[in-house]
């Protein structure tokens, strides 16, 4: 059976070491940064904000939505949003990328939770490396692409696992509904 998409989802693809999204404006067709990262996603020249079919954007892979439970915007408002972007050429893996996209036609402002959940576990595994506590296990990269922080020594290692669990597990329930 085929999946239905209405009009301003928020689309989810799960690459090799990230999530891919984009915004569903009708007729099998997603707006999103298509651009690809060398060694994570088929690259291109071209790493504007593009229309593309819903196949071309799955790329294989299976497609999930994104629930935003307070949009700031109504179906077709997300749509023009997506659509007053295009061929806006403005990537940055860290600080502009397809879910900050995303994320900014729903709610008005530009949010990446993978890279926050990523920027933080690279903290604190340097803060716990330059405080000298070991660091029995490194980030690990778990089924479905996502990454979780392993166990320091002693009790601040308790905490900032605890913290990260946190983080992983809220990103997780985002993309799973």
């Amino acid at each position: 059976m085929k999946q239905q998409f209405r009009l301003g989802d928020h689309l989810v693809v799960a690459r090799t070491a990230y999530s891919h999204h984009g915004i569903y404006v009708g007729n099998g067709q997603v707006i999103h940064y298509a651009g690809g990262i060398p060694g994570l996603q088929e690259a291109t020249d071209d790493s504007s904000i593009q229309q593309t079919t819903l196949e071309g954007f799955g790329n294989g892979k299976p497609i999930k939505i994104k629930i935003h439970d307070q949009s700031l915007y109504s179906e077709e408002e997300v749509v023009a949003r997506a659509k007053s972007r295009l061929k806006e050429d403005q990537y940055h893996a860290f600080f502009h990328n397809c879910e900050h996209f995303a994320n900014w036609c729903h709610e008005g402002v530009p949010t990446s939770p993978q890279v926050q959940a990523g920027t933080t576990a690279a903290a604190v595994a340097s803060a716990a490396t330059l405080a000298g506590g070991p660091i029995t296990r490194t980030l690990a990269t778990a089924a479905g692409g996502g990454a979780t922080l392993g166990t320091f020594g002693g009790p601040a290692g308790i905490a900032i696992g605890a913290g990260l669990g946190l983080i992983t597990w809220g990103v997780y329930r985002t993309l799973k509904k």
